[in-house]
C-alpha cells in the first residue's frame, strides 16, 4: 500500500497560491514507492487493486462494504423539476455557498444600478463557461450591475461507473436537462451529466471581494422566492417566474421600483452586435470625440480603401492595426505610430485594443497577446452608451455571444479598458482553494518523478474532439508521438534558454517566476506531465510505458478521500490539473482548438512564465 507522509497539503491554506511556487522543497514523500514502473508492473496490479477496493470502501460504499451496482438503462435520472427539484442537490450553492447574510447582500446590491441578467448556456463544458463568466463580470461592471450567475453547473463525466457518481451528486440526462440532441446518439450511460455547484468551480469569496454577483438562488431570497426548485435546468433565465417576486432593494439613484415585481428590460440576441457594428466598451473618449463627421476628400480615400480592404476579413468588424497601416501607408507616407493615427483620424477610424486568438480562431479564450485594431465610426457603438442609463431593475442579454467574440464580447477604447478585463480573467476568477491545495501536492510530486529537474506538460484531448474529427491526430499513438516531437524541441529550447533575457507574456502587472528559471534542464529520458480525457487503461498503460506520467499516478485514495466526491469528476479533476500545468511546468504543449489549453496559458502568464515556454497549434 502507499505510504502517504504529508499532512495539511489540502483544506484551508493561509496561503495557497504561495505553494504554487515553491514545492519542490518538501522532501517528506516516498515517490519510488509511488510511482509504478514497468519492472514492477505485478507489484503494481496488485497494489492497485487493493488501492481501487481501500477507495471504495472509504470513499464510495455508503456502508462501508458491498458490491458496485451497475444500473439498467431505465435507471439513469431524467432530471426535471418535479422528480428531482434543485434544491435537493447536496451542497448546492443556495446552501453551501451563502456566507453573507440576507441583509449583506441587500446592501451590496443597493450599491448598483440593478441586476445583469444572461441566458447562461449550460449545455458547454465549463472552460467555455468560465469564459462567458468572465465576459459577464466584465459587462456588468462597466455598467455598475450586479451579475446574477447560474447556482450550478454540469460536469461531463464520471471517474467510475455512472452510478457511484450519482450517489454524490445529481445525475442527469444532459440533453434534458438544456434541452439539446447533441447527445442523443451516444449510448445512454454517455448522455449522463451531473448538477455541480458553482462554488466547487470557482473560488467565490475571492471573487466577491472583487466584483458584484449573485446566484440565480440568492436572487430568489432577495426577491422573496422561496420556491428554489424553479431555478431553469438550462440556465437561460425565466421571464415570468424570476419576476414574481417583490423587489424591496433601493437600487443606486433613481432606478429604484422598491414593492413592485421587478421590471426587466432585454437586450434582444441580435440587437447585441450585428455584424454592423463594432461594439466597444464606451465610445466617451477623447479620441472619438476628435473623429470628424465630415471626412475630406482625402481622408474619404483612405476610409474608401480600409472599408474594401475590411470586406475580406471573416467578421468584417475591425481591421488589424498593421493590415490598415499596410493599406494606407503609400499614398498618405506612413513613418511613425502618430502618423498612422493622424490618419485614421483624417478617414474616421478609431483604434481599438482587444487580443490575439491562436491561430486566427477565438477558441482558446487566452488574454496574453495584446493587439490594436481599427474600425470606422460609423460601425462604433457603445456598451455603456446605450445601456447604462437603462433604468429597469434587471437588464436581460438574450441568447448566446460567445462564439467567435473576443474576450469581454466586446472591443476596448483604451488600453486600460483592455488591461481591467485581463484582470478577471488572470487574477480574479480563480478556482477555489481545496483544488489550488491538492495542485500543489500534485506539482510537489511531479518534481520529484524527475528528481527536481524541469518538467514539460502537455495536454491531449481525445473524447469528444476524436468523435468530432478535432483531434491533433486520428490515433492516440500518433497523438502522443506528436506531443513527443513537440516537446524533444521544447527541451533544447530550455536548454538554451538565458535567465538574463526573461519574456515575461505582456499582461497587466506582469511579473517572472525566477524559480521556473532556474530549475535544472529535463533530461531526454525524464516524463511528460499528460492531461489527458482517455480513459481506456490499455491506452493509459501504454502512454505510460512511453514517458508520460497522469493524474492519476500522482495521487493516491487519501488524496481523494480528503478532497472528497467532487474528484470522481472529470470537470474537477481539470480544474486541479490546469493549476498543476499553469503553477508546476516549464513548458507546456497543446491543441489550439481547446479552451482547456487556454485556461492554462492564462495560468501560466499570471504565474510569471516565460512565453516562450507554452505552445499551442
Amino acid at each position: 500500500m502507499l505510504e502517504m507522509e504529508e499532512e495539511g497539503l489540502l483544506g484551508n491554506s493561509p496561503a495557497p497560491h504561495k505553494r504554487l511556487q515553491n514545492l519542490y522543497h518538501s522532501r517528506r514523500f516516498n515517490l519510488k514507492a509511488f510511482i509504478p514502473r514497468s519492472r514492477a508492473s505485478v507489484l503494481y496490479t496488485i497494489s492497485a487493486s487493493f488501492a481501487g477496493l481501500f477507495l471504495y470502501f472509504i470513499f464510495f460504499s455508503s456502508t462501508g462494504f458491498g458490491l458496485l451496482h451497475t444500473a439498467d438503462a431505465g435507471e439513469w435520472a431524467i432530471f426535471d423539476n418535479k422528480s428531482h427539484p434543485i434544491s435537493d442537490l447536496p451542497l448546492l450553492a443556495s446552501e453551501g455557498l451563502l456566507e453573507l447574510s440576507i441583509d449583506e447582500l441587500r446592501e451590496r446590491v443597493s450599491k448598483t444600478n440593478g441586476y445583469f441578467a444572461r441566458d447562461w448556456s449550460l449545455s458547454l463544458g465549463w472552460n467555455n463557461m468560465r469564459y462567458i463568466i468572465e465576459g459577464g463580470l466584465s459587462q456588468a461592471r462597466l455598467l455598475n450591475r450586479t451579475l446574477v450567475l447560474p447556482s450550478f453547473v454540469y460536469a461531463r463525466a464520471c471517474e467510475f461507473s455512472n452510478d457511484v457518481c450519482a450517489k454524490h451528486a445529481k445525475m442527469v440526462n444532459r440533453g434534458d436537462a438544456v434541452g439539446s440532441d447533441e447527445w442523443r446518439s451516444l449510448p445512454l450511460e454517455k448522455q449522463m451529466a451531473w448538477v455541480i455547484p458553482l462554488e466547487l468551480m470557482i473560488d467565490i469569496p475571492h471573487l466577491r471581494a472583487k466584483h458584484q454577483f449573485v446566484t440565480v438562488s440568492e436572487y430568489f431570497r432577495l426577491q422573496n422566492i422561496t420556491d428554489l426548485t424553479k431555478e431553469k435546468t438550462n440556465g437561460h433565465w425565466d421571464r415570468e417566474f424570476y419576476h414574481t417576486g417583490i423587489n424591496d432593494i433601493p437600487f443606486r439613484g433613481h432606478r429604484s421600483h422598491v414593492g413592485v415585481h421587478p421590471s426587466l428590460y432585454k437586450i434582444k440576441n441580435g440587437d447585441y452586435d450585428p455584424k454592423t457594428i463594432t461594439l466597444l466598451d464606451t465610445l466617451d473618449v477623447d479620441s472619438y470625440r476628435a473623429l470628424s463627421n465630415t471626412l475630406t476628400e482625402t481622408g474619404t480615400q483612405y476610409d474608401s480603401m480600409l472599408l474594401e480592404k475590411m470586406k475580406e476579413n471573416r467578421n468584417r468588424v475591425a481591421l488589424d492595426w498593421n493590415t490598415a497601416r499596410d493599406v494606407i501607408k503609400d499614398i498618405a507616407n506612413i513613418k511613425t505610430d502618430e502618423d498612422f493615427e493622424h490618419a485614421l483620424r483624417l478617414a474616421g477610424w478609431l483604434t481599438t485594443y482587444t487580443w490575439q486568438g491562436a491561430i486566427g480562431m477565438e477558441m482558446t479564450k487566452t488574454v496574453v497577446e495584446p493587439i490594436r485594431q481599427v474600425a470606422p465610426r460609423s460601425m462604433l457603438r457603445g456598451w455603456v452608451d446605450q445601456f447604462y442609463d437603462k433604468t429597469e431593475d434587471v437588464l436581460l442579454l438574450e441568447g448566446e455571444v460567445h462564439l467567435e467574440r473576443k474576450p469581454g464580447f466586446m472591443r476596448f477604447t483604451t488600453t486600460e479598458a483592455r488591461d481591467q478585463m485581463g484582470r478577471i480573467v488572470l487574477y480574479d476568477l480563480r478556482p477555489p482553494a481545496n483544488v489550488r491545495d491538492l495542485a500543489a501536492l500534485v506539482i510537489s510530486r511531479m518534481d520529484k518523478v524527475n528528481h527536481g529537474r524541469a518538467w514539460m506538460a502537455a495536454h491531449m484531448r481525445r473524447g469528444d474532439f476524436d468523435r468530432l474529427g478535432w483531434a491533433m491526430e486520428k490515433t492516440l499513438q500518433d497523438h502522443f508521438n506528436r506531443l513527443k516531437r513537440k516537446l524533444a524541441t521544447a527541451r533544447e529550447l530550455l536548454e538554451r534558454l538565458p535567465t538574463s533575457d526573461p519574456h515575461p507574456y505582456k499582461i497587466p502587472d506582469a511579473h517572472l517566476n525566477v524559480e521556473l528559471t532556474m530549475r535544472e534542464p529535463p533530461k531526454p529520458s525524464d516524463s511528460m506531465y499528460l492531461a489527458t480525457d482517455e480513459r481506456e487503461e490499455e491506452n493509459l498503460e501504454w502512454l505510460r510505458k512511453n514517458g508520460a506520467t497522469l493524474f492519476s499516478d500522482l495521487i493516491a485514495p487519501v488524496d481523494r478521500e480528503q478532497f472528497g466526491w467532487p474528484l470522481l469528476f472529470t470537470d474537477i479533476v481539470a480544474l486541479v490539473e490546469q493549476q498543476v500545468i499553469g503553477y508546476g511546468s516549464s513548458y507546456f504543449y497543446a491543441h489550439a482548438m481547446s479552451s482547456f489549453a487556454g485556461g492554462v496559458i492564462n495560468f501560466r502568464a499570471a504565474n510569471g512564465c516565460d512565453e516562450r515556454t507554452g505552445l499551442v497549434d
